[in-house]
């Protein structure tokens, strides 16, 4: 699963890309970037063409299902019942050292949502944060609309790139290369 792996957390960040600021010390990058991860590795372990094959529609199928549908995909990747849980602590967890696993369990705990408490970056891990900050809900709940937000902006630019691209033609000309050819 290491070279999938390496594969769909390449794809993520690409993807997360598209909508948010490149940096892995901001809360919703990294909640963005880690939902899609978790998502392209399940679709890749069930496609015959791995993590690369994986379609744009077909991410986002799966991410329209809400939290529930990463949780599903989840399962393939970490088991039913980790897929299902909220803060479960690592230690129970006989692989919490591999990467998947850590990833989700990052993505499935749940954050300080004490009000008088300062909204520090201490308080998410050392991470900046600038969305839902007042709520305890996991990244997976909380990042969910912008990973699909990160796929319909990348699907939105794919569906307006002519292909192939019409061949250029200068104004001063009067006509295209096509009407000149008539």
């Amino acid at each position: 699963m290491t070279g999938q792996w390496t594969c769909a957390v390449t794809r993520a960040q690409q993807l997360a890309s598209a909508t948010l600021a490149v940096t892995d010390n901001n809360w919703e990058y990294t909640g963005t970037r880690d939902v899609l991860a978790i998502s392209l590795a399940a679709l890749g372990r069930q496609n015959a063409g791995g993590v690369e094959a994986v379609t744009l529609g077909s991410l986002l199928w799966h991410l329209s299902r809400l939290d529930g549908g990463v949780r599903q995909l989840a399962a393939s990747l970490v088991g039913e019942d980790l897929a299902l849980s909220t803060d479960t602590d690592p230690a129970t967890v006989d692989d919490s050292s591999d990467p998947v696993i850590a990833t989700w369990l990052w993505l499935t705990r749940t954050w300080p949502a004490d009000p008088h408490q300062p909204l520090s970056k201490e308080r998410w891990d050392g991470m900046t944060r600038g969305l839902a900050r007042g709520s305890a809900e996991p990244a997976v709940v909380v990042c969910h609309q912008l990973a699909v937000d990160a796929v319909c902006t990348l699907w939105k630019r794919s569906c307006t790139v002519p292909w192939p691209p019409a061949p250029k033609y200068r104004e001063s000309e009067g006509t295209s290369p096509a009407a000149s050819a008539r």
